[in-house]
């Protein structure tokens, strides 16, 4: 940045530094927005050379400083300093990023050159955390660079900073050593750095996509800090395990958990909550503020406020350590915690207060009193709130103020997040008559304050329009600068949206998914049927070594799959308790599979049926009242997510069309699907038709008839629901003005079915949970369907329901990305503890909310009551679970979702059941029983408001975990990111009601063939009742060109990342694809070796083979024979035209193959003759 221009605070800072003040008090501002400008000015190298902390009150004030720093300036690196999100004393172990991110920012504060472009941002409560000593924790970083040396054993080195091995590197704290390739995470770097060594010796060092893999640019540095601040070596450990057992002494600690803990500790095994040796590793600790090596420049945003928090955060702590007598870890208070009046900024420091206050103080000589006003613009903002963006009433109040400001020579900049906000944007600034520049959106020009304040500093100059959300609304008045955000001009609230993961994940889903393939996993075999996955193996095969996938069948025979036809093997997906496995070579499968066919084909012919009828039926387009339409959108208080305004988008488009939509919402729990049915019923009533909203239980029709009222307050439309909690008088009369039109939005269970229903101008069904109804159900709902416009909400897992969309029944609108002001769940996995069950319950029940007890055995579900209404005698409780009868089961329902209870101690009966906005904290106990799929559906029945929700994963005291339940309780922890539903169904894609999109239940044939055959089998079947010329789904060449064609294992040792290659290579439609699957492959683990690349090869042989129609491709010592099907799309005349050439090169045989005689049988070869033959068709 050219600093050209100089900003007002800085000048009067500076003038007032003169006075070699240690404390300035600016009074008038505490935007953060204010500051940040002002530090991405170079601020501290203009005035002192020192680094720049900036100290806040909150974690969530130092995020929003650090996207603000990014806002102004994209030369800056920020650190924010955390301290453990939960405390020692709690009996919960804290998130590892916490450490992650504290390590960061202690590395980076040693280093010499700090001050260049790193800021430094802390909560006071991190500052309150001690922190190892320096000298410590600094001989353990290092900065790695081209031309260093690496120890012979990296992996114990790695390990002793506490990384982790890892197949693939995707997370910090990771690192994975492939031959002369290293892949390693550093705490202290943005991104994972790619290692190319020569012996020892590091060569290049690059970053690479935790996602994709792929390398990125070069880098000069990694720098490479501990995992964790505590340390743990043979020099400590007597000295550790000591200390620990000192702090047993006298407390009723339980001795099982004792005892693991320290067979743990003495074999330096990484545990939950291993962050707790901290204060037991070092003699003592010392305040993060010791790891400068020099003074700061300190800046305390809003001092008042930062004084408070501390004094509470501290206070908390010694109420926690009080009263905790059975936790594992507790250390003295003193010994890990500061109190606020003990945070010391390091010597030579100065200090500026940036306040809306002014303190009652006399000026001292180590004070100084700065003057600085910013002023939020509350009545701007407010505007679009009060009127309609855009009419006449708006542009009369907002084009007044904002021509006033600029020709006073304010220079005004406005934020704006995407396209569509500044298409929008530009069209407001029109209307007003206000001239804009919209900024680029990348590279140097698009942080040009230079040449911004430079021209704007005239009358009526144009306003700029920045491409990045700043956050904050405010004007500073000594500098006459504005930034406005273009909410402010529609009437929304500021939240950050997350980014959706979709595209990547079902572009690798897949692939992803059969590389998770374990032994004793059931598979498909498209033409012997399922068998038992049982490994990889390598064999000798005429002088050469082939890779093949072991399959045992029936009566213990083993089929032997070459890699190269991976294609043909499918991990089974369906209800596998049920499941029988096929007799290799037997009729058995294709019996199963003929009755598959047949009943697909009459699925087919029904749908074909279906899509003419539904091309016949037409309705007049539904139309768009702006204004009217504008106001509702506008009374939702959130900002829609970027999924969710697409599907709203597809179905006004839905809507404008001539025929009836049919379309399915489908999204992970809790992402606002209800949202997006709301406006879609809205634009229906509005066009004078009525709705019906079908549920399938009376609890859901309940909730969803207050969530409809509630949303559509201020519109004159009438709502009833119809379910057997509805008097039978009402239900007389809902039903008399339903039928004369007075009614608009009907919401019931399958009572609206019956024949007494009758719609005056039924317009829009909206169907929730459509899989719960039974067949008949189903059927209703079918004929009610031709000829309106029906909406169905679904919350079944992605991947399976993607894979239903092709059949073209419905169109599929996606919503992956969680609601904008939505919290992470935060997940703990514990001991049952009834100390931490009292504590959770009652906090919960203290801050005005509900606790969901899941216990899935009813058998003793009564007992776990008992024993909780013991542990908290006063909480209000209630059991539910699927046994009981449906009066009783609805009963407590209601009981907890009108808060008439605390507790509800229930099995996983409430996967999928109602959404209670008050209820924010869940137990599960023996959670290491349930699926990843099950316990995620668990945990997005908390969290759905923006309270900050607690998720409890329970195991028991005394028994010892499977290491797979083991790995799903990690999995699901450190999943708690919003969206990881995702990655969940990655891990755990179970199968739930498929093939329901249909319309009955093919549950049946889905488990007797799997469901992705049976979803193959549809596809063959509606491309057969089209009369569609399909390829032979069947064919899969035979291929034997005599040559190796494997992906060793010296080369990839991990068998899932193997499979998941085989499977990748097996899906590849063109060049282009293996292109980029070669690229991957040399990119994470070098070079290719030969088999890998003839294996490369023969995929695209097979591809080949497969557009040609050849059944078998066999080498000799000189000539390549040919075996084509009857399908072949080579005429019979032009292989005959081929034989009789002069050269003798090709022949046909009495079995009818085509002969080619070659020179040399390599894979590229008979590639470059396939293409020649291809050429002939």
């Amino acid at each position: 940045m050219n600093n050209h221009y100089s900003l007002r605070l800085e000048e009067i800072i500076l003038r007032a530094a003169n006075k070699k003040k240690e404390l300035f008090n600016v009074v008038g501002s505490q935007s953060s927005a204010a500051i940040s400008f002002l530090l991405s000015q170079h601020f501290s190298i203009h005035f002192n050379g020192l680094p720049t902390l900036v100290v806040v009150s909150s974690l969530d004030d130092a995020e929003l400083f650090a996207k603000q720093i990014s806002f102004f300036s994209n030369e800056f690196r920020c650190h924010i300093l955390k301290h453990f999100d939960v405390q020692p004393y709690s009996g919960l172990y804290p998130s590892p990023s916490a450490s992650w991110d504290r390590s960061k920012f202690l590395y980076w504060a040693n280093q010499p050159n700090a001050e260049k472009n790193n800021i430094f941002i802390a909560p006071i409560s991190a500052l309150q955390q001690k922190s190892a000593p320096f000298n410590n924790f600094s001989k353990r970083c290092r900065a790695i660079k081209s031309g260093d040396e690496l120890p012979t054993n990296l992996a114990e080195y790695f390990h002793d900073l506490g990384y982790q091995p890892a197949p693939v590197v995707e997370d910090r704290g990771q690192y994975s050593i492939r031959g002369g390739i290293v892949d390693i995470f550093s705490v202290a770097e943005e991104k994972p750095i790619r290692i190319e060594l020569f012996g020892d010796q590091v060569e290049t060092l690059r970053y690479f996509s935790n996602v994709s893999q792929l390398s990125e640019e070069e880098t000069r540095v990694l720098n490479l800090a501990p995992v964790f601040e505590y340390e743990l070596d043979d020099d400590n450990l007597e000295s550790v395990v000591k200390k620990f057992r000192k702090q047993l002494e006298g407390r009723p600690v339980p001795h099982a958990e004792r005892d693991e803990l320290l067979r743990e500790l003495t074999q330096k095994t990484l545990f939950p909550g291993a962050e707790y040796l901290l204060p037991y590793s070092y003699d003592s600790l010392v305040s993060p503020l010791e790891h400068f090596s020099s003074g700061l420049n300190v800046i305390v945003v809003d001092p008042v406020e930062v004084a408070r928090r501390a004094d509470e955060y501290y206070q908390e702590v010694v109420a926690d350590y009080r009263a905790a007598e059975t936790t594992l870890f507790k250390p003295e208070t003193d010994e890990l915690y500061f109190s606020f009046d003990k945070v010391v900024y390091p010597e030579g420091s100065q200090t500026f207060q940036f306040s809306n206050l002014a303190f009652l103080t006399e000026e001292s000589f180590t004070e100084e009193r700065i003057e600085y006003r910013s002023s939020p613009l509350t009545e701007f903002t407010q505007l679009a709130y009060n009127k309609t963006p855009g009419s006449t009433e708006w542009i009369s109040v907002a084009a007044p103020k904002l021509q006033l400001w600029r020709k006073e020579k304010y220079k005004i900049f406005i934020s704006f997040k995407n396209h569509t906000q500044l298409d929008r944007l530009k069209n407001l600034l029109d209307r007003l008559e206000v001239a804009f520049e919209v900024a680029p959106s990348s590279g140097a020009a698009s942080y040009d304050w230079d040449k911004w304040l430079g021209f704007l500093d005239q009358p009526n100059q144009p306003v700029v329009l920045v491409p990045r959300d700043l956050g904050e609304t405010v004007l500073l008045h000594e500098e006459q600068i504005i930034f406005l955000r273009a909410d402010d001009f529609f009437g929304r609230k500021q939240r950050a949206a997350a980014q959706s993961s979709y595209e990547e994940f079902s572009k690798n889903a897949k692939r992803l998914s059969f590389g998770d393939l374990k032994p004793n996993d059931l598979v498909v075999h498209v033409k012997h049927g399922i068998g038992i996955y049982e490994g990889l193996k390598i064999m000798n095969v005429g002088g050469i070594d082939s890779e093949f996938i072991q399959v045992a069948y029936k009566d213990k025979d083993k089929l032997y799959l070459p890699v190269y036809r991976v294609g043909q093997l499918q991990k089974f997906s369906g209800a596998a308790q049920t499941t029988v496995l096929d007799k290799l070579g037997g009729v058995g499968w294709e019996k199963t599979t003929s009755k598959v066919k047949k009943h697909l084909r009459d699925i087919a012919a029904e749908l074909l049926q279906l899509y003419a009828k539904r091309a016949e039926i037409t309705r007049f387009p539904l139309v768009l009242d702006e204004v009217l339409y504008g106001k509702f959108e506008r009374s939702f208080p959130y900002d829609e997510t970027n999924d969710q305004l697409r599907a709203i988008h597809e179905i006004q488009k839905d809507f404008h069309s001539d025929h009836p939509m049919d379309r399915l919402v489908c999204g992970d729990v809790g992402f606002g699907k209800t949202e997006v049915s709301m406006r879609a019923a809205f634009q229906a009533v509005a066009n004078k038709k009525q709705v019906a909203v079908l549920a399938p239980t009376t609890v859901l029709t309940f909730q969803h008839l207050e969530t409809f009222k509630k949303r559509f307050a201020g519109f004159n439309y009438e709502i009833r629901s119809l379910n057997r909690f509805v008097s039978p008088a009402d239900q007389k009369k809902t039903l008399a003005e339903v039928k004369d039109g007075k009614v608009d939005i009907l919401i019931g269970t399958h009572r609206i079915f019956s024949k007494d229903v009758v719609f005056k101008d039924l317009g829009l069904l909206i169907i929730d949970e459509e899989q719960k109804f039974g067949v008949l159900h189903k059927e209703k709902i079918k004929k009610l369907k031709t000829n309106v416009d029906t909406l169905t909400l679904s919350a079944t897992p992605i991947p399976r329901t993607l894979n239903m969309s092709f059949t073209g029944v419905r169109d599929l609108s996606i919503i992956n990305t969680p609601p904008v002001d939505r919290l992470p769940t935060r997940t703990f996995v514990s001991k049952f503890d009834t100390e931490l069950i009292r504590k959770g319950i009652t906090a919960e029940i203290a801050r005005g909310g509900q606790v969901y007890f899941i216990h899935n055995r009813v058998q003793s579900i009564y007992g776990i009551a008992d024993e909780l209404r013991q542990i908290v005698p006063d909480a209000r409780m209630k059991v539910a679970h699927g046994q009981m009868g449906e009066e009783d089961l609805e009963a407590s329902m209601l009981a907890f979702f009108n808060h008439e209870i605390d507790v509800l101690i229930c099995t996983s009966i409430v996967e999928s059941g109602m959404d209670v906005p008050r209820a924010n904290t869940m137990f599960i106990d023996q959670a290491h029983m349930f699926g990843l799929s099950q316990l995620y559906q668990l945990r997005g029945r908390v969290g759905r408001s923006k309270s900050r929700a607690y998720c409890y994963l329970l195991m028991p005291k005394d028994k010892r975990i499977e290491k797979d339940a083991q790995e799903r309780l990690k999995i699901i922890q450190d999943n708690s990111a919003l969206g990881s539903g995702i990655k969940i169904a990655q891990y755990d894609l179970e199968l739930r009601g498929a093939g329901n999109i249909l319309g009955d239940d093919q549950s049946g044939h889905v488990n007797s063939v799997g469901y992705e055959m049976y979803m193959d089998l549809l596809n063959e079947a509606l491309a057969e009742a089209k009369g569609e010329n399909t390829p032979d789904a069947e064919l899969d060449p035979e291929i034997n060109l005599r040559i190796p064609a494997l992906i060793p294992d010296n080369y990839i040792k991990d068998i899932r990342i193997r499979l998941s290659y085989y499977k990748a290579l097996a899906d590849i439609k063109s060049q282009e694809d293996l292109d980029q699957i070669e690229a991957e492959l040399k990119d994470q683990f070098g070079d290719l070796p030969d088999p890998v690349v003839n294996l490369m090869g023969l995929m695209l042989i097979r591809r080949q083979c497969k557009n040609l129609g050849v059944r078998d491709i066999s080498a000799g010592l000189k000539n390549v024979s040919l075996i084509f099907t009857e399908q072949t799309k080579l005429k019979p005349q032009t292989a005959i035209q081929l034989a009789m050439r002069e050269n003798k090169k090709y022949s046909i045989t009495p079995d009818q193959r085509l002969n080619v005689r070659m020179n040399a049988i390599t894979w590229s070869a008979v590639y470059e003759e396939l293409q020649y033959l291809l050429s002939l068709v």
